[in-house]
C-alpha cells in the first residue's frame, strides 16, 4: 500500500490507515460492531454472519530473555513488572527459566523480534529511567582526522580565498583541442562515453577551465577576475599520472594601495606576472616551505619572456607562474593580459616537525640604511641569481634586497642588461658607521663580480 501510494502520489485516509498495518483478526469483530450500529439506528433484523476464507496466520512466538532487558535497554526490572506491562499491552506471556515466550496481539504487526518487545517494556516504564552513561574515552587526546598531506589542500584553498579569489569547482574533462594546447592529448585519457560530445578528454591542467570561466564572466561584463581551483589533473591513466594542483588566474586590473609620508595613495594597473608569482609564493609559504628557486622553463602556454618555474634546487618542479600566452587567449575570447600559476601540491615537501611555541620576534632598535647599486650583467642572468649572490655578501647586516629596475638598450652592449638593486643594511646591536657601510658595499660589488659577472654601471 505504501509503495503504491508513493508511486502514484496519492494521499488518502485509506492509504494512511492501511500502510501502517491493519488488524487481520478484527474482521469478524468489526462486522459485528457494524451490524449492532445498523440495528440500533435503523432497526430491522440481521441475518446470520457468513465468513468466507480463512484469516492469515498472524500468530508468532518471540523469546524474551530477562537478562537482555538490562543489557540492551540499560534498565533492570522485576519479572512481575515486565509481565504486567506486556499483558496490559495485549501480549500473552508464557514463563520460562530465563524469561518468557511472548506472543504479540493481532494488531501489533510491527513487533518482529526480541528488541521490539524490549522497546515496548521501556516505552511504558519510561525512557527517563534509563541512566545516562557516557562512552569511554579511547585516548586523552583525539588523533587528527587528516594528515598534513590532506590538510594542505584546505590550507591552499583558504589562503587563495583570503587573497580575494573566488573558488571554482569545474569538470575534470574538457575539449580535446584545449587538452592538446595545454600539454595533454594522451589518447588513453579520452572518454568513451562523455556527458558532452565536446568534453571528451581528461584535463591535463586546470587552467583551461578557469579561462573558460573568465570568458563567460567577460561576456557578462566582468572583465576583472580572480579565480582559483584546487583539484586533480591527469597526464596518464596510472595513479602516478594524477596530480593535485592548486591553480589560479587573474585578469583585468588590480588596485595598488600604499601609505608613505603620511599619505594614502591608490592606483589601478593591469595584472602582470609578478601578481601570479606573489600568489604562488604565498601558497608555498602557507604550506610550510621556506623558500624555493625561480628559474625559466615555463611551459608553452605561458608567455616566454614573462613566466618562470618554481623549483627546489632546479631539480624538483613545484609549479609554474606567469602571463598566459597571448596566442592562447584569442581562442578563449579573452584580452591580454591574463596571468596565472600552477602549483603541484604533491611535489611540495612536507614541513618538518616544529615546536608548538613560536620563536621570539627579533626587531632591531637601530636605524636601517638603504643603498642602491646598478650592475651590468649578461642578459641571460636572472633576477634570482642576482638576489642570491648579493645576499651572501654579508648575512648579518644585509636584511633586504629589492630589484627595482631592469634596463636593456641604448648605452649598453648587445647581450647585456642593467639590473638596479636596493640593498637594506641594519645591525641588531649598533648604529652602522660609514666604515661599516663602505665595507659591506665593497663586499656586495665583489659578490656581484664573482657570483654573476656583474660590474658597477658607470
Amino acid at each position: 500500500m505504501a509503495k503504491a501510494g508513493r508511486a502514484l502520489q496519492i494521499d488518502s485516509d485509506a492509504r494512511y490507515r492501511f500502510e501502517r498495518g491493519v488488524d487481520v483478526a478484527f474482521l469478524e469483530m468489526g462486522a459485528k460492531h457494524a451490524i449492532a450500529m445498523i440495528l440500533t439506528i435503523c432497526g430491522g433484523e440481521a441475518s446470520n454472519l457468513s465468513v468466507m476464507g480463512k484469516p492469515p496466520q498472524w500468530q508468532r512466538s518471540i523469546t524474551l530473555r530477562a537478562a537482555r532487558i538490562a543489557t540492551l535497554g540499560g534498565v533492570s526490572l522485576p519479572d512481575e513488572k515486565v509481565q504486567s506491562i506486556l499483558t496490559k499491552l495485549g501480549f500473552t506471556c508464557e514463563a520460562q527459566a530465563d524469561g518468557w515466550v511472548v506472543s504479540p496481539p493481532s494488531w501489533r504487526a510491527d513487533i518482529d523480534g526480541e528488541a521490539d518487545v524490549i522497546e515496548e517494556v521501556l516505552r511504558i516504564h519510561g525512557y527517563d529511567h534509563i541512566p545516562t552513561t557516557p562512552l569511554p574515552k579511547l585516548a586523552t587526546i583525539s588523533k587528527p582526522a587528516m594528515n598534513m598531506a590532506q590538510k594542505r589542500v584546505h590550507l591552499a584553498k583558504r589562503l587563495l580565498a583570503g587573497r580575494g579569489m573566488l573558488e571554482l569547482c569545474t569538470w575534470s574533462f574538457l575539449p580535446e583541442a584545449q587538452a592538446v594546447a595545454f600539454g595533454g592529448g594522451n589518447p588513453k585519457l579520452k572518454l568513451l562515453n562523455p556527458i558532452n560530445a565536446e568534453l571528451d578528454m581528461m584535463r591535463p591542467s586546470l587552467l583551461p577551465n578557469l579561462l573558460e570561466a573568465a570568458k563567460k564572466n567577460a561576456f557578462r561584463g566582468f572583465k576583472t577576475n580572480s579565480l582559483f581551483e584546487v583539484g586533480l589533473q591527469f597526464s596518464d591513466i596510472t595513479p602516478e599520472g594524477q596530480r593535485m594542483a592548486a591553480t589560479a588566474i587573474r585578469s583585468g586590473f588590480v588596485i595598488d594601495q600604499s601609505y608613505k609620508n603620511g599619505l594614502f595613495t591608490q592606483s589601478t594597473r593591469p595584472v602582470d606576472a609578478f601578481d601570479a608569482k606573489a600568489d604562488a609564493l604565498a601558497v608555498i609559504a602557507a604550506l610550510g616551505l621556506g623558500k624555493c628557486d625561480i628559474t625559466g622553463g615555463a611551459p608553452a602556454w605561458y608567455h616566454p619572456g614573462r613566466s618562470g618555474a618554481l623549483t627546489l634546487g632546479g631539480r624538483i618542479i613545484l609549479g609554474y607562474f606567469g602571463e598566459i600566452h597571448p596566442g592562447l587567449l584569442g581562442a578563449f575570447g579573452l584580452e591580454s593580459p591574463v596571468v596565472g600559476f600552477e602549483l603541484f601540491l604533491d611535489a611540495i615537501p612536507l614541513p618538518r616537525a616544529k615546536s608548538k611555541a613560536k620563536p621570539a620576534l627579533k626587531v632591531s632598535d637601530f636605524q636601517a640604511v638603504e643603498r642602491d647599486f646598478a650592475f651590468v650583467v649578461d642578459a641571460k642572468i636572472s633576477a634570482a641569481d642576482v638576489s642570491k649572490a648579493l645576499s651572501g655578501a654579508d648575512k648579518l647586516l644585509i636584511t633586504g634586497i629589492e630589484i627595482f629596475d631592469v634596463y636593456a638598450g641604448k648605452g649598453l652592449e648587445d647581450g647585456k642588461k642593467s639590473v638596479a638593486v636596493k640593498v637594506t643594511l641594519q645591525a641588531g646591536d649598533r648604529t652602522l658607521s660609514e666604515a661599516d657601510i663602505t665595507t659591506v658595499s665593497s663586499a656586495i660589488v665583489a659578490s656581484a663580480a664573482k657570483g654573476f659577472g656583474g660590474v658597477l654601471r658607470q
